[in-house]
């Protein structure tokens, strides 16, 4: 408990002092990386819709690049708001077996 609290509080306020960055613009950096995540999964969730429910890699490969797109789709599936078929499709809903 007392030690993960303490790397939560050394991250949320260190900085790279040499670097110059304030405790601010540090975290603003930090929380860019969250936004960018869920603007990705948001234009996931509407191309799935807009396909009717599933959908494979190659209509996702249009939002950047792959990897990035499978870190948030992983992400999605652990929350459970997509799925992952065997196949490689993506569903909305638990696929029928």
């Amino acid at each position: 408990g007392y030690q993960q609290a303490m790397k939560k509080n050394v991250i949320a306020t260190a900085r790279p002092k040499s670097a110059g960055m304030t405790r601010e613009e540090y975290n603003r950096q930090l929380n860019r990386g969250v936004r960018k995540s869920d603007e990705l999964q948001s234009k996931i969730l509407r191309e799935i819709e807009k396909e009717g429910g599933a959908l494979g890699m190659k209509n996702l490969k249009q939002f950047g690049e792959e990897a990035e797109i499978k870190r948030v789709l992983a992400e999605m599936n652990k929350e459970g708001k997509v799925f992952m078929h065997k196949d490689g499709d993506i569903y909305t809903h638990e696929p029928k077996k």
